[in-house]
C-alpha cells in the first residue's frame, strides 16, 4: 500500500480539512493522505466542483450490498461516496477520461472501507466510539465554515452524502484515531539508541547549506501603493531606523512596528538560506558581517526593511541534537504504521469477511 494507513486517519483530522476547505489545497508535502481520507467526508473535500446528475441520483440498485464484515454491510452507495473522495484527491491527468471508476479504484476503496470497518468494529468492541455531543461539535465547525446553509446543503447533496451519513462518518473516523492512540500509539517509544542509528545510517540527509539568522522590521507597500504612500512607508521606516540608532531595542521595535507576522518573534526569522527569500533581502542578509550588526534600509517587492543579523551557520551536517525530536517522530511514526498492519491482519484473521469484488488477496470470504 503506497500510503500508510496510520497517516491516513492521523493526518486528517478536522482542523486540516477545514484548511483544505477553505484554501483549496488538496495535497500537502507530497502526500495524498486524502486519498483514502476520512471515510466518506468527501464534502470536505469537493470544493466547487460539480457533479453530473448521474453522480447525485442514488438509485434502489446503489443500495446493493458489495461486502460484509461479519454482520455489518458496505453497501455501493458507501463505495460510491468513497470512490468519490479518491477522485477528487488524485492529480487531474489520472482523473481524466471516463467517469466510470477502474475495476483497480473500486478494488483499492472497497479494501480501504474494509479496513477502516474493521477497526471500528474493535473500537465498538473496547467502548472507544466517540459520544454524540463530540460529534455534534464537529458537525457544528464544518457548518460554521458556509455562510449561507444552502450551501452546505447543497455540498451534502453533490457528495452524495446525508447528514446522518456525516455523522456516522465522524464518529466512526474519530473513534478509530482513538483507538489507534490508545491501542497502539501509546505502546510505541522510540529509544536514543535507535534515532542515533538512524541518523549515522542517513548523514547525507542531514546536509545543510548556509545560512544566516536574522531578524527584520518591515514597513509594507502594497503593489498599487501611491507616491504618497511610499513616502509615508519610507518616513516611517527611516523613523525606526534613527530610533534603533539612538539604542532602542529593536525587537520591541519589531513586536511593534513591523509589518511581518515575524513582529511576534520580535523579528526573528531564524535561519535562512540561499535562495529562500527575494535577492535584494539576501544580498543584504548575507552581507553583514557580524552578529548584531544592522543593516541599512532596504526595498524589496515586500516594502522597507532594516535587518538585523544574529549567527551564521557554514555548509555542513546538522547536528544529532537538532534533529532528534524530528528523527523520533519520524521513527514513531512509521513504527505505528508497521504495528497498526499487523493489529489489521490481526482483525481479519478473527473477522468472517465476504465480498462482492474479486480483491485477489485477503479479505475475501475470509473464515
Amino acid at each position: 500500500m503506497n500510503l500508510k494507513f496510520y497517516q491516513t486517519v492521523r493526518m486528517t483530522g478536522l482542523l486540516r480539512f477545514f484548511y483544505l476547505l477553505i484554501t483549496g489545497e488538496h495535497t500537502m508535502n507530497s502526500k495524498s493522505y486524502l486519498y483514502l481520507g476520512l471515510a466518506g467526508l468527501t464534502i470536505l473535500t469537493l470544493g466547487s466542483c460539480g457533479k453530473t446528475s448521474q453522480e447525485k441520483e442514488v438509485s434502489a440498485t446503489d443500495q446493493q450490498v458489495v461486502a460484509k464484515i461479519n454482520d455489518t454491510a458496505i453497501d455501493q452507495h458507501r463505495l460510491d461516496r468513497f470512490i468519490m473522495t479518491m477522485k477528487q484527491n488524485q492529480p487531474p491527468t489520472q482523473t481524466a477520461g471516463s467517469a466510470e471508476a477502474s475495476p483497480e479504484m473500486k478494488k483499492a476503496a472497497l479494501k480501504q472501507l474494509i479496513r477502516i470497518e474493521l477497526l471500528y468494529q474493535d473500537a465498538q468492541a473496547k467502548n472507544l466510539v466517540v459520544n454524540d455531543e463530540e460529534v455534534e461539535k464537529v458537525v457544528e465547525r464544518i457548518k460554521s465554515q458556509f455562510m449561507e446553509q444552502d450551501k452546505f446543503q447543497k455540498l451534502l447533496t453533490e457528495s452524495l452524502t446525508s447528514e446522518k451519513e456525516l455523522r456516522d462518518d465522524i464518529r466512526r473516523n474519530l473513534s478509530i484515531e482513538k483507538l489507534i492512540d490508545q491501542q497502539i500509539a501509546a505502546q510505541v517509544e522510540i529509544t536514543e539508541e535507535e534515532s542515533k542509528a538512524f541518523y549515522q545510517e542517513n548523514k547525507d540527509k542531514f546536509d545543510r547549506p548556509e545560512g544566516v539568522q536574522i531578524s527584520h522590521i518591515l514597513v509594507k507597500l502594497d503593489k498599487e501603493s501611491s507616491p504618497e504612500d511610499e513616502a509615508a512607508a519610507k518616513q516611517k521606516i527611516e523613523d525606526i531606523k534613527r530610533r534603533i540608532t539612538n539604542g532602542e531595542d529593536f525587537a520591541e521595535l519589531a513586536r511593534t512596528n513591523s509589518g511581518c507576522p515575524s513582529a511576534a518573534k520580535g523579528g526573528d526569522l531564524g535561519f535562512i538560506r540561499r535562495g529562500q527569500t527575494v535577492s535584494e533581502f539576501e544580498q543584504c542578509a548575507f552581507g553583514l558581517d557580524h552578529p548584531g550588526q544592522i543593516s541599512q534600509i532596504i526595498k524589496t517587492s515586500f516594502g522597507f526593511h532594516i535587518l538585523k543579523a544574529g549567527q551564521k551557520r557554514p555548509v555542513g551536517v546538522t547536528p544529532y541534537e537538532e534533529v532528534k525530536e524530528p528523527i523520533k517522530r519520524q521513527l514513531k511514526f512509521q513504527k505505528i504504521n508497521e504495528e497498526l498492519e499487523n493489529y489489521i491482519q490481526k482483525l481479519h484473521a478473527e473477522a468472517k469477511i465476504e465480498s462482492q469484488l474479486e480483491l485477489d488477496e485477503p479479505p475475501v470470504n475470509t473464515p
